[in-house]
């Protein structure tokens, strides 16, 4: 569905928004952990050093295996909390953090089940735990769709530090594209060459001039942050892959719902397996 509405405003050549930054808050952050408070202690200092200048130490609320006994019981936490973010770290509870497989129970239900923004870590076992915490330098924001999402690059600018360069990626789906290229090529009434052409430049176009906004409103409002545009069409699994580690991302940042339902959308939960040695902000 999501494919079929932006290539629809391609070809109604839907005017193309300008970046508003949102208005973010990060005054309420819960932070869940598997292990008693004091013995995590030395965790949560890694991680609020982490969140220095982003998140004020005492808007993190450390919720330990006393208050919850199972999922249910973190519904309910998120459900009487409200907070602005969720911190949870991938196989909470479980020993499977040793496989590169899956993100946990715990993960898939507050991606789904809620629509509070998710920022899920390597667990804290996890050979790269240490090195996942250490900054925020280089962030990512990726999508197949970014023009006008506001608050996909709104988060991304959020969680930078200081002197850090933000990229914004835009990576058209090669083997969507050449699925409507195939329809068109049916349809005698259109001219299969001229939308060959046209359809994919709009394509590209539109996030260009998006991130090129982009770049010009942070240039102003965040000039300690290096806005990169990244914009091509391509394999999404695997450019995603590729381009995190190419540009050595510290902290990745996407959508992780369809409009449609509340369910992790279909590309982000292999991206989110695959990147498994940074943070993932899953909005």
């Amino acid at each position: 569905m999501q494919h079929s509405r932006r290539f629809q405003s391609v070809v109604e050549k839907t005017a193309i928004s300008t970046f508003k930054p949102d208005e973010l808050k990060l005054n309420n952050v819960v932070v869940i952990v598997d292990q008693n408070v004091e013995d995590a202690a030395a965790y949560l200092a890694e991680l609020k050093s982490y969140f220095a200048g982003i998140i004020e130490a005492d808007a993190i609320d450390v919720v330990g295996p006393d208050r919850y006994r199972n999922e249910e019981d973190i519904l309910k936490i998120v459900a009487e909390k409200q907070p602005d973010l969720m911190c949870i770290y991938r196989h909470l509870c479980s020993q499977s953090y040793r496989l590169p497989h899956g993100l946990g129970e715990y993960v898939n239900i507050l991606t789904q089940a809620t629509d509070i923004p998710v920022l899920v870590l390597p667990h804290p076992k996890a050979r790269q735990a240490a090195q996942a915490l250490q900054s925020h330098n280089r962030v990512m924001v990726m999508t197949d769709y970014i023009s006008g999402d506001h608050a996909l690059v709104s988060w991304g600018v959020k969680m930078c530090s200081d002197q850090a360069d933000l990229y914004l990626c835009n990576i058209e789906d090669q083997i969507t594209y050449k699925r409507y290229m195939q329809a068109i090529t049916k349809v005698d009434e259109l001219d299969t060459e001229l939308a060959r052409d046209k359809i994919l430049k709009q394509l590209l176009k539109d996030a260009e001039d998006y991130t090129a906004s982009c770049q010009a409103a942070l240039g102003e409002s965040h000039q300690h942050i290096q806005v990169h545009s990244i914009v091509q069409v391509g394999s999404q699994l695997s450019d995603y892959k590729n381009l995190v580690d190419e540009h050595k991302i510290d902290l990745l940042v996407m959508n992780s719902k369809d409009h449609d339902n509340m369910g992790m959308h279909g590309l982000i939960y292999p991206i989110a397996v695959a990147v498994r040695t940074i943070p993932l902000l899953l909005l």
